[in-house]
Formats: C-alpha cells, sequence, structure tokens
C-alpha cells in the first residue's frame, strides 16, 4: 500500500515538473519520502535509469533506489 502512494504522489509531482528549478535530487526525495515528509508542490531532478511504457500504470520511469514516476502519457524522456 505504501508503494502505491508513493507512485501516486510520484506521479502528481512528475506532471508538475517543467522547466522550474528542482527541489529535490532523487536521492534526496528517497529521503522525504521515507521521513513520511509532505512532498507535494516541489519539483524532483531525476536520472533516468529505466524507462517502461507498458507497465500495468502506464509509462513507468525507475530511478533511484526506490523510486519510480509513472505518467499516463508519455513523458518524452530518455
Amino acid at each position: 500500500m505504501k508503494k502505491i502512494v508513493i507512485l501516486m504522489i510520484a506521479a502528481l509531482l512528475l506532471t508538475a515538473c517543467g522547466s522550474a528549478e528542482s527541489d529535490y535530487t532523487t536521492e534526496q526525495f528517497e529521503t522525504v519520502l521515507k521521513n513520511g515528509e509532505n512532498p507535494v508542490g516541489k519539483n524532483v531532478s531525476i536520472t533516468v535509469h529505466e524507462l517502461v511504457p507498458d507497465s500495468a500504470f502506464g509509462y513507468n520511469i525507475q530511478t533511484g533506489e526506490h523510486l519510480n514516476f509513472v505518467s499516463s502519457d508519455n513523458p518524452n524522456v530518455e
């Protein structure tokens, strides 16, 4: 259940990301989530380790140790 909540938060954050300055790196963001902090409205700068375009949730962007971002639309990342 906790992973699903993290995926939903990550999906919301991914849609908010753009050219704005990042608030967190991947590692910092994972720490924020592990500490139970509220990251809503923050931007995360990530390095894409793998893009799975046909996952059960849509486009699954794998990054970090335990962090995935999900988008229903093609996020146009490599």
